[in-house]
């Protein structure tokens, strides 16, 4: 049951990238996910690093104007929803 709420937020943030990327084609729109990353917020229980935790982020502010768009990404590529 408290996952419905998360899930359910995923997906709203998934149709709007979708979305905003068929209504603004000469635009790079994509959604990155950044895992259980070891933060303050989590007490630092996240299993991977920062750095790792902000990769898919990064690379999806560098692609250039030919690069994915209307897409969900994490550190190792696409993740298909």
């Amino acid at each position: 049951m408290p996952a419905i709420p998360y899930a359910a937020s995923k997906a709203a943030v998934i149709a709007l990238t979708v979305q905003y990327a068929k209504n603004l084609p000469s635009f790079r729109i994509n959604v990155s996910d950044p895992g259980y990353t070891a933060t303050d917020f989590n007490r630092h229980g996240g299993h991977q690093t920062v750095t790792e935790g902000t990769d898919a982020t990064v690379a999806l502010a560098l692609l250039g104007p030919t690069g994915p768009t209307g897409e969900f990404h994490n550190r190792t590529g696409r993740i298909d929803y």
